[in-house]
C-alpha cells in the first residue's frame, strides 16, 4: 500500500445544502479532491460496489490501490477509505485468487491497533475487492528514501512496534505468519508515529506440510524459498529491514559468504551500534533456531540497545 497521505475532507455548508442549492464548485484548486464550499468530490473516476473512487494511489504486482468514499446522502460525510483491486492479469491465476481471498479472511479475523481494519470484501464482475481502513502515514520505504537513515533509536523503536503486532499474529492457534515484512510494509502514520503492518496477501497459517514459496530478495529468509516458514522467518524480515533503516542501503548489500553460506555481515558498518550490530545478526541467522525464540524476545533485545 502507498502513502496514504491525504488532504483533508472539507466542512459541509449545511445550511445551503439544506437550502437546495446547488454548489458550482468556484475557486477550487486543480489538485482538490473535494469542493472547498460543499464538501463533495469534485471528480469521481467510477464506481465499484457502493464506492465513488477519486484517486489512484498505487499500483502492484497484485492490485491496484485506490484512494475511495462510501456513497453517501449529501448531508453527510463518510469517511475517506482504501479499496483495494485485483489486477486482470493475476485474475486468470489460481493461486492469485486463493492469496487475495486469504487476506480477507486474514484481516476480518484480526484485531490490533496496527493491523488496518478491513470494512468491505466484495466480488463485482468477477473482480474482488477489499476495502480497508485508510492511514494517514507513509511506509518505511518511502521515508528512507525521501529523509535518509534513521537515528538508531527512531529505527529500534518502530521495529520495537512491529515486533508487537507480530507477537500479535504470532500468538494465534496456529501462529499466522507474514511472510511479506519489508520496509514497504510497514506505515508509520504520521499524527501519532503509531506502526502499521500491511499487506497480508502472503500470510500463512504455519504448518508442517510446505506452501507456497514467497521470498523477497534481502528480506525473506532462506526457509521461505522451501516452502516452510516460521514465526522466525518474520523475524528475519524485521532484522534486514532495520538493515534498511539505518543504511538507505538494501541487505543484499551485506551479505557475505562466511564458508557456511551467505548471511547479513555489518562488522565494517560504523554507523550501526555495536550492539545493535548483534541483534540484527542474530535475528537473520540463516538457521531459524539460531534467531529469536519469538517477537517479545527481540523486542526485548532491542529495547536493551536504547
Amino acid at each position: 500500500m502507498p502513502n496514504q497521505h491525504q488532504p483533508k475532507q472539507p466542512q459541509v455548508d449545511k445550511t445551503a445544502l439544506a437550502q437546495g442549492k446547488s454548489c458550482q464548485h468556484i475557486g477550487n484548486s486543480p489538485d482538490n479532491l473535494f469542493c472547498i464550499h460543499c464538501g463533495q468530490p469534485l471528480r469521481v473516476l467510477q464506481t465499484l460496489g457502493s464506492y465513488q473512487v477519486l484517486k489512484v494511489l498505487g499500483i502492484g504486482g497484485m492490485g491496484t490501490t485506490f484512494l475511495v468514499q462510501p456513497k453517501g446522502s449529501r448531508d453527510r460525510q463518510p469517511p475517506l477509505q482504501v479499496l483495494k483491486e485485483m489486477n486482470a492479469d493475476m485474475q486468470a491465476i489460481p493461486k492469485a485468487q486463493e492469496l487475495f481471498k486469504r487476506e480477507a479472511r486474514m484481516l476480518r479475523s484480526l484485531n490490533h491497533p496496527g493491523i488496518p481494519h478491513l470494512y468491505d470484501y466484495f466480488t463485482e464482475n468477477t473482480k474482488q475487492y477489499l476495502v480497508m481502513e485508510l492511514i494517514h502515514g507513509q511506509d518505511l520505504d518511502q521515508w528512507v528514501n525521501q529523509r535518509g537513515p534513521l537515528p538508531p533509536v527512531q529505527a529500534i523503536r518502530w521495529m520495537i512496534q512491529a515486533c508487537d503486532i507480530l507477537s500479535y499474529i504470532h500468538c494465534h492457534n496456529p501462529p499466522i505468519i507474514h511472510r511479506d515484512l519489508k520496509p514497504s510494509n510497514i506505515l508509520v502514520r504520521h499524527r501519532d508515529s503509531q506502526v502499521f503492518i500491511i499487506d497480508f496477501g502472503a500470510v500463512k497459517e504455519a504448518s508442517l506440510v510446505p506452501g507456497t514459496r514467497i521470498a523477497v530478495e534481502g528480506y525473506s529468509a532462506p526457509e521461505q524459498s522451501l516452502g516452510r516458514p516460521t514465526i522466525q522467518s518474520d523475524l528475519y524480515g524485521l532484522g534486514a529491514t532495520l538493515v534498511f533503516l539505518l543504511t538507505g542501503r538494501s541487505p543484499q548489500q551485506f551479505y557475505k559468504n562466511l564458508g557456511h553460506g551467505h548471511r547479513i555481515q555489518l562488522t565494517n558498518i560504523l554507523s550501526i551500534p555495536t550492539d545493535v550490530k548483534a541483534v540484527i545478526e542474530r535475528a537473520t541467522d540463516p538457521q531459524a533456531d539460531h534467531r529469536f525464540a519469538s517477537a517479545s524476545a527481540l523486542a526485548k533485545a532491542l529495547q536493551s540497545c536504547l
